[in-house]
């Protein structure tokens, strides 16, 4: 059996699986090992794509649903750092379908590196062939500097939609360095979006060396698609009243005949350094009508999150969850129109998600 561009017996503080699994749109790292003593460099395993879903290599575009990282994590050469990375293997063709593995991990790591104590990750799948929704990887260097304003510009044949446009951000994977000084902050925001293109604005802490971000393209009033926003801000008292970092969002009213699909990502946070970094969505009592979302930080009895926003977009359609490798344009299927974010920032804490919803 092929093991996907990995040797489970000579990565060092992972735990890779060769077993498959069927692929249900979610990897998490506690599902290949139990939350360990002391924190790893992550892990792995094979997800198997069902024989007869795709007649050629899928793709898929992916997001971070939670993470729990030891923020006294150490990088190979030995400095601070907190550089986490999610990764696909190419699918390769295997007994009428396909397997890929995806990968949570500590990036330029050693034996020494302790970060991940648990993350999870999400994705959405890609028809070979489809154009009716688009999806991009941008990677920023931001350097050890301010980046609020950094700006990336997306261009060409393939932008085809214009002002008529919805675009949505999932957070992939990002680096800090010394966030005990500035604390731990990303965000990303799509603006001048014309007939040609838009802007993918980053900002973020001093600390924040990288960001990937995973941006989804849809087009606006999508039949089958219902477009929205929640976050903390709809549910506290601004004044000083504890926050509640949970809401209800209801569709509009007939907008789906049966339960849908929800998966939630983050798209910005805002935390406090010199603590672990632990933040993540929840969806949950899914219905026909609507779905209730958490904001949590990862730890029983803490409740830091103090302000967030998302926005979800429902489809339609059955959402097949599946991915293969990570090019720099990545079509959705056509009948994936779907999507939420919220988000968390500052000193107090906060963070964004982005969720995709699909009947």
């Amino acid at each position: 059996m092929s093991t996907l561009g990995i040797n489970p017996q000579s990565d060092v503080g992972f735990t890779h699986l060769t077993d498959e699994h069927p692929d249900t749109g979610v990897f998490r790292l506690s599902d290949v090992r139990p939350r360990p003593g002391q924190a790893d460099r992550g892990g792995s395993c094979i997800m198997r794509i069902p024989k007869g879903r795709y007649e050629d290599v899928p793709s898929l575009v992916n997001g971070l649903q939670s993470c729990d990282l030891d923020h006294t994590s150490k990088d190979a050469n030995g400095n601070d750092s907190l550089w986490f990375d999610q990764w696909f293997s190419t699918p390769e063709a295997s007994d009428g379908g396909y397997t890929f593995r995806t990968v949570l991990r500590a990036w330029n790591s050693s034996q020494q590196t302790h970060l991940i104590n648990d993350a999870t990750m999400v994705w959405l799948e890609k028809k070979p062939t489809a154009t009716r929704c688009l999806s991009w990887e941008l990677l920023t260097e931001v350097g050890a500097c301010n980046c609020r304003g950094s700006r990336l510009a997306i261009y060409g044949p393939t932008w085809k939609y214009g002002a008529e446009t919805e675009l949505y951000a999932w957070l992939s994977d990002f680096e800090f360095t010394d966030p005990a000084r500035t604390g731990f902050a990303v965000n990303s925001w799509a603006s001048d979006i014309t007939a040609t293109g838009f802007l993918a604005n980053v900002s973020g802490s001093t600390s924040l060396t990288k960001c990937t971000y995973s941006w989804i393209a849809v087009p606006k009033n999508k039949k089958g698609a219902a477009c929205g926003s929640f976050g903390t801000a709809d549910v506290v008292d601004r004044k000083g009243l504890a926050p509640r970092n949970t809401g209800r969002v209801e569709f509009e009213k007939g907008k789906f005949n049966k339960k849908p699909t929800v998966i939630a990502a983050l798209s910005s946070f805002d935390l406090a350094g010199g603590r672990d970094l632990r933040i993540g969505v929840e969806v949950e009592d899914v219905s026909k009508t609507g779905f209730t979302w958490h904001l949590r930080e990862l730890r029983p009895g803490l409740s830091s999150v103090h302000d967030a926003d998302a926005r979800q977009i429902p489809g339609e359609t059955t959402l097949t969850m599946l991915c293969g490798a990570q090019p720099r344009l990545i079509l959705l299927s056509d009948t994936t129109d779907s999507g939420t974010i919220s988000s968390v920032a500052d000193q107090r804490m906060h963070g964004s998600t982005e969720v995709f919803t699909t009947a």
